[in-house]
């Protein structure tokens, strides 16, 4: 049964937040961290981190990033998740960076974007649900977790009817508002077996929805959240292939995605319904993959790291090029850019030992 209820919007008060400041970079830790970005498909990479400031300059070569967003409608826009560094965007490819002050320095888990106002902006963090409507400036909460220790993982926005937003929570939950945020209903007639790490919305039907769980798969809705489909069915063929770390569509071809898990690389022609592995240089379950992306235009050319290594392929997989990572830190995101196939994000993450 759906659980409604209301939320009544408050201004995002830095309290709210835990932090009062503008966000410190100066994170233990090396400095060749926060964003690089490569012109030339991986072979040359710069470090892009300058923050505008008005108290002088200022990077994030320390910050920790979790996640790449890139504005539907303007390429150049790309909004970044970190670890403990708030959200940062840029409208300029990288070049400078804007860190919205409201957020402090809170773990953002997620971000999704209002394909019809690029100046609404959702993003996720501890167990609230946070929104602008006008390009960063100010933040409502609009959602928040009753009960204690549980976190939200992921929001999207539908992007046919963008009053349609989803959030999911650490213990697998869905909630769902159908009026940007005002009210929500739980869509889950009970929570998933596993935490939901990430929901993505089909590019071609937005009623189409998949969920990537930590250690239970995928699973699927064709009726905008109404019904839920395991599709494990198709995984089960790969050790560790429901142990989810990442799903990227393809978006050259209808129904196409590929599959990051602790088997490694496999990819969906039919929506989930079958799987076939991508080839790698290393063994199935050998080494961990921290983050993948493909080019938009050409579902062809892939791109993933290691720890330490970045790997290309332009045939699919069936072969592929190396080159240690720039950074001493993990490659923890990758994005390649649609204005520009040349153009690939690589974000990094200070792992703790």
């Amino acid at each position: 049964m759906k659980k409604l209820f209301k939320f009544a919007p408050v201004l995002l008060a830095v309290a709210l937040m835990g932090q009062g400041c503008i966000i410190q970079f100066n994170n233990a830790g090396t400095s060749d961290g926060g964003v690089w970005r490569s012109a030339n498909k991986g072979t040359d990479w710069v470090q892009k981190n300058a923050v505008l400031s008005v108290g002088g300059a200022r990077t994030m070569n320390t910050a920790n990033i979790l996640s790449f967003v890139s504005d539907p409608t303007d390429p150049l826009t790309v909004y970044v998740s970190t670890e403990a560094s708030g959200l940062l965007f840029t409208t300029d490819g990288g070049e400078s960076w804007t860190q919205p002050k409201d957020l402090g320095s809170a773990r953002i888990a997620g971000i999704a974007l209002d394909r019809k106002d690029k100046c609404t902006v959702y993003a996720v963090t501890g167990g609230i649900a946070v929104k602008t409507t006008d390009c960063t400036r100010t933040w409502s909460k609009i959602y928040e977790e009753s009960r204690a220790g549980v976190a939200l993982t992921s929001v999207a926005v539908d992007f046919f009817n963008t009053n349609n937003v989803y959030v999911a929570t650490s213990k697998g939950d869905i909630v769902k508002s159908t009026d940007g945020g005002v009210s929500w209903a739980t869509i889950t007639a009970k929570p998933f077996n596993s935490q939901v790490n990430k929901m993505v919305i089909d590019p071609s039907d937005s009623r189409v929805i998949y969920l990537g769980t930590k250690s239970d798969g995928i699973w699927k809705t064709v009726d905008a959240g109404a019904s839920w489909v395991d599709m494990s069915t198709g995984l089960a063929l790969f050790d560790g292939a429901k142990d989810f770390y990442d799903l990227v569509p393809d978006l050259s071809k209808k129904n196409a995605y590929v599959l990051v898990c602790r088997y490694g690389l496999l990819r969906t022609l039919d929506g989930g319904v079958t799987w076939a592995k991508i080839p790698l240089v290393t063994g199935p379950g050998q080494a961990r993959i921290y983050s993948m992306a493909m080019n938009p235009g050409n579902g062809q050319e892939l791109y993933y790291s290691t720890a330490t290594v970045f790997y290309k392929s332009t045939n699919g997989g069936a072969n592929w090029t190396t080159k240690r990572l720039p950074t001493s830190r993990i490659g923890s995101a990758m994005m390649v850019s649609a204005k520009d196939p040349n153009i690939i994000y690589l974000g990094t993450l200070q792992v703790k030992k």
